[in-house]
């Protein structure tokens, strides 16, 4: 696998000896018998995803540093006996380390050396006292035009990203994407959502789904909502049925999604959605409208919108994961009082997961609590899972949670939420559910037990024309036709219209 994160230099060797020592301050610190060099840190206000490593030329990590709090400087002193070391930057705002950030290489008290860190996510940076006639292999994307730009790269590792244009509808719509060199045929395609007022390029480095890619062979794209007036502020959102404007939002993504498993070759059996807030609304949309090319969804602090709640479409069922924290104020886990506008509905998250159990036909709920990995920050967890029926549905609740993609940025965190989220979409792209082509039937098939009443015909809710199960195999004419086992079941009806028939 290629480079394409600060980190996976950690992979390179690691065997050989480290060239440093920690010099302290006091006056009991041991002489330097090196070149020392302090480097000086400062954090700005808003750079929670500041880090940086010192590495050697033969890939051993020498110190590292990660954010200490806002407006907060730090010293490290160091003494090298070897050359050639390098620093590796790495920043996810999307616009660099923010106003007044910086990291100073000092020696005897003076500046010798500024690392300005202006834009991009990853940079290396030599150290000019130590770095003369020192050859270095530096990966990583060197075209200034990509999203992801690699200040100081010196070999270039195909790992650039880019905005595309797409034309949809008579207005030019964007997105980014990452697909890894290489990749097969049918591999899977995620696409993932930001929330109100979000930005592809943030939610991109929020997610770090381009990493989790390169790891397990798929492509992921990240599209830029439409735009909306709220009280005079430009915001960019989903139109998830909230009516707000008249942005086709779930046209403009189904035409995306085919149109990259077209370019790149990906599995239309393996096309997933997820989103967080506003975008995680949009994925319950696409799996309620479109399930013949979304085939699973998730969502982190997103619900159904009032119109899928009211109006839900029934289709074959879809995995379904959603992950909400119970202190959400944004979007809140119990029943919002009142209806709460377009934004939210009335239903709490347990009732959307029951309106999504009976969709599947499922009948039974497992429940489990997870152990504490974090004690520290107030949060557990516990997994629902329904079975039973078709398609996966798994509820991750985080308790004390709030409005928020745990984990981003790559941090340790109680949720993992892109590893959770990824886990879900390949266990259904691994277990695809069946679905067979409806055949044309010489007559009517013949009457069956009905488990409901066992005798009687079944009444029809509708001018029912054609029976499948849930998982799109056909069953029969309607006429005279009860279904043979408990479960699910869509009807077509003969105005066009599909309803949906629970036997129990």
């Amino acid at each position: 696998m290629r480079p394409s994160h600060p980190t996976s230099l950690r992979h390179l060797v690691f065997a050989a000896s480290l060239f440093f020592s920690i010099c302290l301050s006091s006056g009991a610190a041991a002489q330097c018998d090196g070149t020392e060099l302090v480097v000086h840190t400062f954090t700005s206000f808003a750079n929670a995803e500041l880090a940086w490593e010192l590495v050697d030329a033969s890939g051993s990590t020498l110190s590292t540093y990660a954010w200490q709090g806002n407006a907060v400087n730090t010293y490290d002193t160091l003494c090298f006996t070897e050359p050639c070391p390098f620093m590796i930057t790495r920043s996810y705002t999307g616009e660099g380390w923010g106003f007044g950030a910086l990291v100073e290489i000092m020696a005897e008290g003076e500046v010798i050396q500024t690392i300005d860190f202006n834009a991009g996510e990853l940079g290396y940076f030599p150290l000019d006292a130590l770095a003369a006639d020192c050859a270095f292999d530096l990966p990583g994307c060197m075209d200034p035009a990509a999203i992801n730009a690699t200040m100081g790269a010196n070999a270039d590792d195909g790992s650039c990203d880019y905005i595309y244009d797409f034309d949809w509808n008579g207005t030019t719509r964007q997105y980014l994407t990452h697909v890894p060199p290489d990749l097969p045929d049918d591999a899977p395609l995620v696409v993932i959502l930001h929330g109100m007022s979000g930005t592809m390029e943030g939610m991109r480095q929020e997610t770090t789904f381009h990493h989790l890619a390169d790891e397990h062979g798929f492509a992921v794209c990240w599209p830029q909502g439409s735009l909306w007036n709220w009280d005079g502020s430009i915001l960019p959102y989903w139109n998830a049925n909230l009516f707000l404007t008249p942005a086709d939002d779930i046209g403009f993504l189904t035409a995306l999604a085919e149109s990259l498993q077209s370019e790149h070759g990906l599995s239309t059996e393996c096309t997933f959605v997820a989103g967080a807030s506003n975008g995680g609304m949009m994925a319950y949309t696409l799996i309620s409208e479109r399930p013949d090319v979304w085939k699973g969804m998730a969502t982190a602090g997103g619900v159904m919108s009032a119109h899928e709640q009211t109006n839900g479409t029934v289709g074959p069922p879809r995995p379904v994961l959603h992950i909400h924290g119970t202190a959400d104020d944004a979007m809140p886990y119990y029943a919002y009082p009142g209806g709460g506008g377009p934004w939210t509905g009335g239903w709490g998250v347990m009732e959307m997961m029951e309106f999504w159990a009976e969709e599947h036909g499922h009948t039974a709920l497992d429940s489990i609590a997870l152990p504490d990995e974090f004690p520290g920050d107030y949060l557990t967890e516990d997994v629902f899972e329904w079975t039973g029926g078709l398609g996966r549905l798994v509820h991750h609740r985080v308790n004390g949670g709030v409005h928020e993609w745990w984990g981003a940025l790559g941090a340790p965190n109680e949720v993992v939420t892109s590893e959770i989220v990824w886990d879900f979409f390949a266990d259904a792209c691994a277990n695809p559910m069946p679905v067979e082509e409806p055949v044309a039937a010489e007559s009517d098939p013949m009457m069956y037990p009905n488990p409901v009443a066992p005798g009687a015909a079944l009444q029809w809710p509708c001018n029912a024309g054609e029976v499948y199960e849930a998982s799109g195999r056909w069953v029969g004419h309607a006429k005279g036709l009860a279904p043979g086992a408990a479960g699910l079941y869509l009807i077509h009806c003969t105005d066009g219209q599909t309803t949906r028939l629970v036997v129990r």
